[in-house]
């Protein structure tokens, strides 16, 4: 993980050394998102959680990086302040559809938050569902 981290890093110098179009800047937000999952992975939640929110204001749209954000709050035990991304999450993609992953941090905080263990699965079942016909519709199923 130290190499993949170490890569990224790289790359973003390079990527901050270019000129600054749109289209850089969403490259640059993807990087900073990979970036901050490699370091959730290491264990290093503070900086995974600025390396998330460094690509969310590169990329207001970038939905992997608010996941990594709430991820990050979930780990530190911060309940409150994950429940309250994920509901603001929750409101942007009421237009886009569901999602198995918001399904799913959704019963990790009902869990642990609400101590609600049918809640929770009923949750963890519909993230399950939304995975499966994500994955038959990604490959011709």
């Amino acid at each position: 993980l130290n190499i993949t981290v170490n890569m990224v890093k790289k790359a973003l110098s390079i990527h901050a050394a270019s000129a600054q179009s749109q289209k850089v800047k969403d490259s640059e937000a993807t990087l900073h998102t990979e970036l901050g999952y490699q370091l959730f992975l290491m264990g290093n939640l503070p900086q995974a959680s600025e390396s998330f929110h460094k690509a969310v204001e590169k990329d207001t749209s970038d939905v992997r990086a608010l996941y990594g954000i709430i991820k990050c709050r979930i780990q530190e035990g911060n309940l409150e302040e994950a429940a309250e991304h994920l509901d603001l999450l929750n409101e942007v993609q009421a237009s886009i559809g569901e999602s198995a992953e918001l399904a799913f941090l959704s019963s990790v905080i009902s869990r642990q938050r609400k101590n609600d263990g049918a809640g929770a699965l009923e949750l963890l079942n519909n993230s399950l569902q939304l995975h499966i016909s994500a994955f038959k519709a990604a490959v011709g199923y």
